[in-house]
């Protein structure tokens, strides 16, 4: 609650101070004081009555009375001023329950004796400080935080990558869920790099890297950032859950890898007897996501529909960044869809893998591994909405750097999971997925991004580059 303000206040009248006793104060109101303030405005009260409602209150006085510009006779007086707020025991009370708006007034009640047509004209300057620094109690302690993050997450990447090319080497492919998850790891560091860039900026000017202060709004571009890194790892969950790269026995036997679905008299991978048939729909085409959008599919409008909705509401938001009375992106209307966008696709990955989990039941090491990702996925996907939800019983300057916290360790956790179970030849993942055929079974026209090209350069390139990527 403790804070800083510093100022300077011009008078344009060169004898703004008479021989009258005048009292130039700034007063800081809470957003109830303020309401008490205005009613007192409106019933008609003297100034002093009304500064009386302030939460915190202090007199310049007249350290700048002899700073006359002589020459021009007509500059003015210049008044410094510095105060300290939140030492006084009750100001820090009403800042401790009270953080929601907070108005400053420069008052001299002196002037209310003059002839309202004389008033001398006084412009100022005032500079807000938390502790010394610009950025607020809510932002405290982001910077270095993000810093770590960057760190932490550059030094995943590296060792992500080292593996990933070993792998390579070895056989001669990478897989496409390798290269969502790398994807994913750009997005989320960007995301983090641009929020960091931000606060380093907001630490030196206190305005930082937003809309309405430049031209390179790195603060909205984290925030898209981030979504579009949550919308390709719940892509990848998704499709994980209904199946993709999940081998069993029945796949084995004509209902697995390189299959054509797309005419519905043919097998179909994994299909459950006894499920809704836009259920089923769903199961097969998330089970092929590298086929997903080549044509129209009803899981590929489900995931564009989705991805649409969560940049419209990102945008939304942004309306509501003056707004103080929201402390965090998820504390306003837009904020809580995307937060219910998120569970209702929570839902869509666990009905995927109880799906999967009936269709497995008879391979144990698979079974095992489904089940496994239903419970860390469920609680992976669920920790959001739940922090929320809970985060509002905190004092509001805490809300923020809980949820920012704690999305970075949700993400930065997941890349990490995934990248192990994808990347690490001992891991079940591996085991049971068909990630183990890399660089036999998926070798040729039928397993890679497609075929085609022709037969020209740029076709034979494509060609070479579509046969290293598994895709299933």
């Amino acid at each position: 609650a403790k804070g800083v303000i510093k100022g300077t206040f011009s008078s344009g009248d060169s004898a703004y101070f008479d021989q009258r006793p005048h009292s130039l104060e700034v007063a800081l109101f809470s957003d109830e004081a303020w309401d008490r303030y205005h009613a007192m405005l409106d019933k008609g009260s003297l100034c002093i009555e009304r500064l009386r409602q302030a939460s915190f209150r202090k007199s310049i006085g007249r350290q700048a009375a002899n700073d006359i510009d002589h020459a021009r006779g007509t500059h003015g007086q210049r008044f410094g001023f510095s105060a300290e707020v939140g030492t006084d025991a009750l100001f820090a009370n009403v800042a401790k329950q009270r953080a929601h708006f907070w108005y400053v007034v420069v008052a001299d009640c002196m002037l209310e004796e003059y002839d309202a047509r004389k008033h001398p004209p006084l412009t100022y300057k005032m500079d807000f400080r938390n502790g010394g620094s610009h950025l607020p109690a809510d932002e405290s302690g982001l910077p270095l935080m993000h810093l770590v993050a960057m760190l932490v997450l550059a030094g995943g990447a590296f060792v992500g990558y080292d593996a990933a090319r070993t792998s390579f080497q070895e056989v001669g492919q990478i897989h496409l869920i390798v290269l969502l998850l790398a994807a994913a790891t750009v997005l989320a560091f960007g995301s983090i790099s641009a929020e960091w860039l931000h606060l380093a900026v907001y630490t030196l000017n206190g305005r930082g890297l937003r809309w309405r202060h430049s031209f390179l709004p790195m603060d909205f571009y984290s925030d898209v950032l981030s979504s579009m890194c949550e919308m390709v790892m719940l892509f990848t969950l998704l499709a994980l859950a209904f199946g993709w790269t999940l081998d069993s026995t029945s796949i084995a036997t004509g209902q697995g890898v390189g299959a054509d679905e797309s005419d519905g008299s043919k097998a179909r991978r994994g299909v459950i007897p006894g499920v809704g048939m836009q259920l089923n729909k769903l199961q097969v085409q998330l089970s092929q996501p590298a086929r997903l959008f080549r044509r129209f599919t009803y899981a590929g409008v489900v995931m564009a529909c989705a991805a649409f909705t969560e940049l419209t509401l990102l945008f939304w938001g942004r309306s509501y960044e003056g707004d103080f009375a929201t402390f965090h992106d998820h504390e306003h209307a837009p904020g809580k869809l995307r937060v219910l966008l998120r569970v209702v696709l929570g839902l869509l990955f666990f009905a995927g893998c109880s799906l999967q989990v009936r269709r497995v039941s008879s391979d144990p090491d698979l079974s095992k591994f489904v089940r496994n990702l239903l419970v860390l996925g469920t609680i992976w996907i669920a920790a959001f909405p739940t922090i929320v939800f809970f985060v509002g019983w905190l004092p509001p300057y805490r809300r923020h750097p809980v949820i920012v916290v704690v999305s970075m360790l949700l993400q930065s956790g997941a890349l990490a999971s995934l990248g192990y179970i994808t990347l690490a030849h001992g891991s079940s993942y591996r085991k049971v997925s068909t990630l183990k055929n890399l660089g036999t079974v998926f070798s040729g026209g039928g397993g890679g991004l497609g075929g085609g090209g022709g037969g020209t350069a740029k076709g034979n390139w494509m060609r070479k580059l579509k046969g290293k990527v598994a895709v299933d």
